[in-house]
């Protein structure tokens, strides 16, 4: 066969195995694994990549120069690299029900997920009671598919751009790394004030930037309804564990596919960037490392242009209730502003 030909089996097999096929997931805490085919005959080599502690492009770039063609290993790296997002964003889907129709006359089946286990095996018990077995693969994708859509449906912006949970910075106990899991609707979602940090625990900029905006941060969270969410650019889960225990603030779920894309969509070009934002996602200014970094205090925070000062004072005018704006008219009753008559 042509290049072109063996190049278009292998995307073929490839897109395959991320729709319909059913691979070998580990629960092990930090541990993904599954098989994936590396061939047009359909043969398949386990991947295995460790959260905690494993470097992924490194793992990926090894696994793909080991197992497919040299031409095609920046395909490969592709598919994997989606592969382990989906596996994240599974295990991380919350607790869920949906009812199913298991056949032609709209039968309906309650399926149920519990957060923590395993969606794909889930999914895939309950498609063996009902699906034929060439339709097996194609069920479980499709129902973990739905579950991981509706359990995921965030109620604000904040949602939907860093995803439903977010973690909040904690403390080593034991040498392991302690957070709290937090709802970004929840949080970010109610603040008036948002900042979005993008840093890097490998960046030395941002390890001195930290002690300031932890300061400032501190004096202004509660008393100007003001929330930090962290978007990371570590390269591992370890380093992103050890560089978010010193922040107070919030942190998105590590996900470098998901950070990537939040850096070409802010249009971020290097770390750290600051950006603030009104609650409507409105962005007031993109300089916040400069401006934090000249006014620890916040004083003239949150840095509003005088345009935007503007425009927000106009949206305040069109907001005030109509009898507010109307002029005054006393009471023309004659009988109530005559004066008071006394009997003799």
């Amino acid at each position: 066969k042509t290049a072109m030909a063996w190049r278009i089996h292998f995307l073929w097999w490839w897109a395959w195995l991320c729709v319909v096929a059913s691979p070998a997931w580990s629960q092990e805490a930090g541990a993904i694994e599954f098989d994936a085919i590396v061939d047009t005959e359909g043969n398949r080599v386990h991947f295995v990549y460790d959260e905690a502690k494993d470097d992924l492009e490194e793992v990926v770039r090894t696994w793909c120069g080991s197992h497919v063609a040299e031409g095609l290993a920046a395909e490969c790296a592709v598919v994997l690299n989606e592969q382990v997002a989906v596996t994240q964003r599974e295990r991380a889907t919350p607790t869920v029900e949906l009812d199913v129709k298991v056949d032609a006359s709209g039968t309906l089946e309650k399926f149920g997920h519990v957060k923590g286990q395993d969606l794909r095996k889930e999914a895939a018990d309950f498609c063996r009671k009902f699906a034929p077995a060439d339709g097996l693969d194609a069920c479980t994708h499709t129902l973990a598919t739905a579950a991981m859509d509706k359990a995921n449906k965030a109620e604000t912006i904040w949602g939907d751009l860093f995803g439903l949970t977010a973690l909040r910075g904690g403390t080593q106990r034991r040498g392991v790394f302690d957070a709290d899991d937090v709802s970004v609707d929840d949080t970010v979602g109610n603040a008036k004030v948002v900042g979005v940090l993008f840093a890097a625990d490998w960046c030395k900029p941002c390890k001195q930037f930290m002690p300031v905006l932890t300061k400032f941060y501190d004096r202004l969270h509660k008393r100007k309804n003001f929330e930090i969410i962290w978007v990371s650019g570590s390269r591992d889960r370890r380093s992103y564990d050890a560089f978010l225990a010193d922040m107070p603030w919030l942190a998105m779920a590590f996900d470098p596919h998901r950070a990537q894309a939040l850096q070409s969509a802010f249009a971020v070009k290097g770390f750290p960037t600051f950006l603030v934002f009104d609650s409507a996602g409105n962005l007031i200014t993109a300089d916040g490392v400069q401006k934090v970094s000249k006014d620890p205090f916040g004083l003239t925070f949150p840095y509003r242009s005088p345009a935007q000062q503007l425009a927000r004072f106009g949206r305040f005018l069109l907001s005030v209730p109509l009898f507010l704006t109307r002029p005054f008219r006393p009471n023309r009753n004659k009988r109530d502003h005559e004066a008071p008559r006394y009997n003799s």
